[in-house]
């Protein structure tokens, strides 16, 4: 999806350091991005500073650094077509996180990963260890050890009860335990998570402007095919019905039958014309009385 961009549409490295208490976005709230004076720029402002974050977030639940930056990409790609919905999104950096993380752990992932050079590169041994959870538990166990998230935070943005929420967590920490046998708690490998989602090194993205327009791009595309997909099936329509329309045969000189020409029987309510004669039946001839 990064392909088509051009060099000058890439921002120059913009380095991701610590991210505060709850490592989510560093000192910005819902209404900083709702302040800009337009919706272009809220949505620069959101990407810029919102990008390189889920980057790296993104990354270590794939393990594959072109997979985190497609993933980002169709996030903010998404956002600016909705963005309607996301300015008025009581926290528009969870809407954004969700999309990215949905589309980075979709299971069609793995069809392309015969096909594509986007090689594996955990981080370290407990990268390595965080793909080999789940799905749903690694994603659990990146936004509430990695970001700081509560249970009732991940769950609403999980769609999922807190029940299960927790569940999941505690299944991730399990499985953790289990890869590193050397008696290290909960809470030492809670701190190692955070460390990793807190450790980023610096991203290149693209420019907020190259992304808009690589979404309205995309808009105008759908939108074409959608027009020449309906026009071909009207064309397709409205030949079959022309094809299989009823053909009325054409007029022509009736036929005779047995040496006498078929006339068809005259309509119901109909009277012959005084004086004429069948064709079957010849006149008979009148002789003068003497």
């Amino acid at each position: 999806m990064l392909s088509h961009l051009r060099p000058a549409d890439w921002a120059t490295e913009q380095p991701v350091g610590p991210v505060g208490t709850d490592r989510r976005v560093p000192g910005r709230s819902a209404d900083s991005f709702r302040s800009a004076p337009t919706p272009e720029a809220a949505f620069d402002a959101l990407y810029l500073h919102t990008a390189p974050h889920l980057v790296h977030q993104t990354h270590l639940l794939t393990g594959r650094r072109g997979r985190a930056f497609e993933a980002v990409d169709h996030a903010f790609c998404r956002a600016w077509d909705c963005w309607p919905e996301v300015a008025v999104h009581a926290d528009p950096v969870s809407w954004v996180r969700g999309c990215a993380y949905e589309y980075a752990l979709s299971p069609w992932h793995r069809f392309r990963e015969t096909v594509t050079r986007d090689a594996l590169a955990p981080n370290g041994p407990m990268g390595t260890a965080i793909l080999r959870l789940r799905p749903l538990h690694r994603r659990t166990l990146v936004m509430c050890d990695g970001l700081g998230m509560t249970i009732d935070e991940a769950a609403a943005e999980l769609e999922a009860s807190p029940a299960a929420t927790r569940m999941r967590l505690l299944h991730a920490h399990a499985a953790l335990q289990e890869q590193f046998p050397d008696g290290e708690d909960v809470s030492r490998l809670r701190e190692q998570v955070r460390a990793l989602v807190d450790d980023a090194a610096s991203a290149t993205v693209p420019t907020a402007g190259a992304v808009r327009a690589e979404s309205e791009r995309r808009t105008r595309l759908l939108t074409r095919t959608a027009v020449g997909a309906v026009a071909l099936l009207s064309g397709l329509v409205a030949a079959s019905m022309l094809s299989h329309a009823p053909q009325h045969e054409t007029s022509g000189p009736h036929p005779r039958v047995h040496g006498h020409a078929h006339v068809p029987a005259a309509p119901h309510g109909t009277s012959r014309a005084r004086g004429a004669s069948s064709p079957a039946e010849p006149a008979s001839t009148s002789t003068a009385g003497t």
